[in-house]
């Protein structure tokens, strides 16, 4: 004789089938209030936490900006390794544009090894102007236009030491890790020494610029040098480093920035950071961490 039934199924002293396994005691609803309260209890505590460090800045933009440079510092490994991975942009580049003088180093080196140019006085100087310019804290250009500056430069400065058009025969994945690496150093360059206000302006600049082009569509261009045509590919040059980061942080910044105005009154304004802080357990993990 074979039984289908489950192990855990068993007759009661009446004769109805039951599952002792499934049956819930007194003691177990018990425990897991006991738990529930826990629960709440630390995640009240928790709140209180948040709520007390960011009560210490004087005004919502300091609040908001306290959090977004928290996230950025936070999230720059994974930003700078998503971003290699989408340009396939090789090691020795990636750890060039992270060095403080990573623009010099990666604008001689090009010079040097990829355009075939020996250094002069006159260059480096020349390289010198470039970078104040590049680097200087009253532009508001971004980071496109900016590369666009370095990448005029290489070819000029080609043009004069090997002849008309030499710029044209630059090998071509050399230059698109060049340029890629020089995006990358000067977005992490502008995140980690311009303020908040300034990351949230260009972004704006860029989502205004990235539309520009969606609404050219596609045009075909004949490239020279065997150079592929890519659609879009501007607005792949136009993304800035934060487009790389996760999507709950992202979506927090995004928060921060457009849905959470600064001109709540001040609890208003703490409760909702906190809350939007709270919606991610990611950041709230890392926020926690931090505190330790």
């Amino acid at each position: 004789m074979s039984f289908d039934n489950d192990p855990g199924d068993y007759y009661a002293f009446d004769g109805m089938l039951c599952n002792y396994d499934n049956i819930t005691i007194d003691d177990d609803i018990e425990q897991s209030e006991i738990n529930k309260k826990k629960e709440l209890s630390k995640l009240l505590n928790e709140k209180l936490k948040l709520t007390k460090l960011v009560s210490g800045f004087e005004t919502n933009e300091e609040i908001r900006d306290y959090v977004i440079t928290f996230l950025i510092k936070k999230s720059e490994d994974y930003m700078v390794k998503r971003y290699a991975k989408r340009e396939k942009l090789p090691q020795d580049f990636v750890l060039a544009s992270r060095q403080q003088n990573g623009l010099a180093i990666l604008i001689k080196t090009t010079l040097k090894k990829i355009a075939n140019i020996e250094l002069n006085t006159t260059i480096t100087d020349k390289i010198d102007t470039l970078l104040k310019e590049l680097y200087k804290t009253d532009t508001q250009k971004i980071v496109y236009w900016r590369v666009n500056k370095i990448q005029k430069f290489i070819h000029d400065t080609t043009n004069d030491q090997h002849g008309i058009d030499a710029a044209f025969e630059l090998p071509i994945v050399p230059m698109k890790n060049f340029l890629s690496a020089c995006r990358l150093h000067l977005n992490l360059h502008d995140m980690k020494n311009r303020s908040v206000g300034f990351s949230i302006y260009q972004n704006k600049s860029i989502v205004v610029a990235i539309r520009k082009e969606e609404k050219k569509g596609i045009e075909i261009e004949v490239l020279p040098n065997g150079k592929k045509y890519i659609p879009y590919w501007k607005i792949r040059q136009l993304r800035p480093l934060m487009a790389f980061n996760r999507y709950e942080f992202r979506k927090l910044y995004k928060n921060l920035v457009r849905e959470i105005s600064l001109h709540l009154k001040r609890d208003s304004y703490i409760d909702r950071v906190v809350e939007c802080v709270f919606e991610i357990e990611e950041v709230k993990k890392l926020i926690f961490k931090n505190l330790e």
